[in-house]
């Protein structure tokens, strides 16, 4: 009987935490990491059943550094360490305290417990971890994907991190001392009580933390919004001004013209007028029926990036093609993140065809059902960069130790399960796809 209850002890605590890590995590586990992660659960279970719960710090540490070591990911990740087990721990004492209550029966000693009932507890408790830590990994993701991930600071996720972590040691310390002195109903209730409060504290200044920086990353977008606002009707004022000046000239250009029909001096009218008016007159059309196309953009920020980096292109003489199939009215990315990418993107497109001899920049945004594709391309000498080393810190097409650009785009897309990059260079042109998937 004993040996029955040990086991379902140790399956029932080994799956509820791993369920919990998996449900908690801010990216997704490839299969490697998932059977690793199980392993280091497992064992430092098997070792519990001998050492008993004091195993419960290497448990953590093993954990902590695993993902240090071998997944390599950045700090916001590693909180999921401490706090699927600090959940795991509530549940645990909640769902012990209620079946003690439910059918008054006791849970703390392996001599007087029922085995029917300890595998209603089993059974509630992997159940119960699951679907709670799936609703609060949901909560915790919607809200990442909220706040802008160049506000929210590294110093911030080590402040959540250190809190989550003495939690956690306070639980772990709180187990390990009750199994030394030996566990009573009385106390189980005291330790469900006490975590419970702890439990909800942390989440409230977790909750507050969440706010502050949320109230940042709203106060950084209308920073954003605005500066690309200002940009925006420069560049408008910048154009109406070019109209005076273009209206003045012509002017100047009916006088010339008269000048040609006074000395009935036809061919010198259509030469002049083919060679100076006419191509003028191509461009001016172009260029505006080209950046009319930005109307279709109901984002004042995009647009007002967008046709800022576009009028300097035209100054710079590059030919900018933009095609956009449908208006677009919503993202499903933070904006300050997309304008920073598209900036990225566009600056690089720039500098790259301005080393051509035709300079072209092609700019489109596909809207389907399901997604929003941008794709920029440009003409660019390949300076023998591979794709593998494009996304690195200080490696560019343009030389040497400018590269930090695409390593920033590489680093803000980390926080996005729906956004797929991909970067092509086939024939001399530089291609950047993103895609985002609506939410």
């Amino acid at each position: 009987m004993n040996l029955l209850i040990s086991l379902l002890s140790l399956t029932s605590s080994v799956l509820s935490y791993y369920i919990c890590i998996l449900n908690l995590s801010l990216f997704t586990y490839t299969f490697k990491n998932k059977f690793y992660i199980f392993l280091l659960i497992l064992l430092n279970a098997i070792i519990a059943t001998k050492l008993g719960n004091i195993v419960i710090i290497s448990l953590l540490l093993s954990l902590i550094l695993y993902h240090i070591f071998f997944i390599k990911n950045t700090i916001k990740n590693f909180f999921i360490i401490p706090a699927a087990y600090i959940i795991n721990v509530q549940l645990s004492n909640l769902c012990t305290h209620i079946i003690q209550n439910l059918f008054n029966v006791s849970l703390s000693r392996a001599d007087t417990i029922i085995l029917r009932y300890y595998l209603i507890y089993c059974i509630s408790i992997i159940i119960i971890s699951a679907i709670f830590s799936y609703f609060v990994g949901k909560l915790i993701r919607y809200y990442m994907r909220k706040l802008n991930t160049s506000i929210f600071r590294k110093e911030a996720w080590i402040l959540i991190l250190s809190h989550l972590s003495i939690c956690a040691l306070i639980y772990a310390f709180n187990i390990i001392w009750g199994q030394k002195v030996g566990y009573t109903d009385e106390n189980t209730t005291f330790n469900s009580i006490l975590f419970l409060l702890y439990f909800l504290s942390s989440t409230i200044i977790l909750i507050i933390t969440f706010r502050t920086y949320s109230e940042k990353s709203k106060l950084a977008l209308k920073e954003t919004e605005f500066k690309n606002l200002k940009e925006y009707t420069s560049n408008i004022e910048t154009m109406y001004s070019n109209l005076r000046t273009f209206k003045h000239d012509y002017i100047n250009v009916l006088s010339s013209l008269y000048g040609y029909i006074e000395s009935k001096d036809y061919n010198g009218l259509e030469t002049y007028f083919n060679e100076k008016i006419l191509p003028t007159k191509e461009q001016i059309t172009v260029n505006n029926e080209r950046l009319s196309q930005l109307g279709k953009i109901e984002i004042p920020a995009l647009k007002g990036l967008l046709s800022s980096k576009f009028i300097y292109a035209y100054e710079l003489g590059i030919q900018v093609f933009i095609d956009i199939s449908e208006p677009i009215e919503n993202i499903s990315m933070d904006i300050v993140d997309l304008s920073r990418i598209l900036g990225i993107f566009l600056d690089n497109a720039i500098e790259g065809s301005l080393e051509t001899k035709l300079p072209q920049l092609n700019f489109s945004i596909i809207k389907t059902e399901t997604s929003i594709a941008v794709i920029i391309t440009n003409n660019f000498i390949n300076h023998q960069i591979s794709l593998t080393q494009i996304n690195q810190i200080s490696v560019s097409t343009k030389g040497s130790n400018r590269g930090l650009g695409l390593y920033n785009v590489k680093q803000i897309l980390k926080t996005y399960k729906n956004v797929l990059h991909e970067t092509s260079m086939p024939n001399d042109l530089f291609i950047q796809h993103l895609e985002i998937m609506n939410l």
